[in-house]
């Protein structure tokens, strides 16, 4: 399993700057492509039967109206379906007060290797990370594989996981991506408060 598209710096200060995941070309494209084939073929369906009763200036007639609401609940369809892929790509912000870059890296070693992640793929020789998953065998129906992103920013932690845009189009993963940015969070909290009390306790 290997990153193919490697960010830009462009893309992952805007990344930071707005906590979305910022796709490269076709991943944009795969990652929206199931709402995009609800919203298209709907708007262009959509227009092309107002332009023809506006243009003859037809009455809307009872199958027109069964027409239009099914080409409008297609579109809404997509719309929704859009606005869930939109969301999937908010990282998740974790605030570190006492671990410093390695422990950080150490906790998402350690994490990958219990999930079975491929290896971190460093991207541009900075702290913005990428990993790949497979999904078990018994999953497959509902994920092709998952993309982590992780980004050390500072005294945060930036983490996002969705279904590989890579791969075949998919909106579900069988909780996997939840898996993957929970298991994560939970261990680098429970490792920063642990090394918090000390200091605390030294105060």
């Amino acid at each position: 399993m290997d990153i193919k598209e490697e960010m830009t710096d462009s893309q992952i200060e805007k990344s930071i700057e707005k906590r979305y995941l910022q796709l490269s070309g076709f991943e944009w494209i795969f990652h929206f492509s199931l709402s995009l084939l609800f919203i298209f073929p709907s708007l262009y369906l959509l227009f092309e039967t107002t332009v023809d009763l506006i243009k003859f200036q037809r009455h809307i007639y009872a199958d027109q109206q069964e027409k239009l609401m099914i080409l409008l609940g297609f579109l809404i369809v997509g719309v929704l379906l859009y606005w869930i892929q939109k969301r999937r790509l908010i990282f998740k912000v974790v605030t570190i007060q006492s671990l410093n870059t390695k422990e950080i890296y150490s906790i998402i070693d350690s994490v990958g290797k219990k999930l079975e992640w491929s290896p971190l793929t460093q991207i541009n020789e900075g702290n913005f990370f990428q990993a790949l998953a497979e999904p078990s065998h018994w999953l497959w129906r509902l994920s092709w594989g998952e993309m982590i992103t992780i980004i050390i920013d500072e005294d945060r932690v930036l983490i996002n996981s969705i279904c590989n845009p890579d791969k075949r189009p998919s909106i579900i993963s069988g909780g996997r991506n939840a898996r993957h940015v929970n298991t994560l969070i939970k261990k680098l909290k429970m490792a920063d408060i642990e090394q918090v009390r000390p200091l605390n306790s030294v105060d």
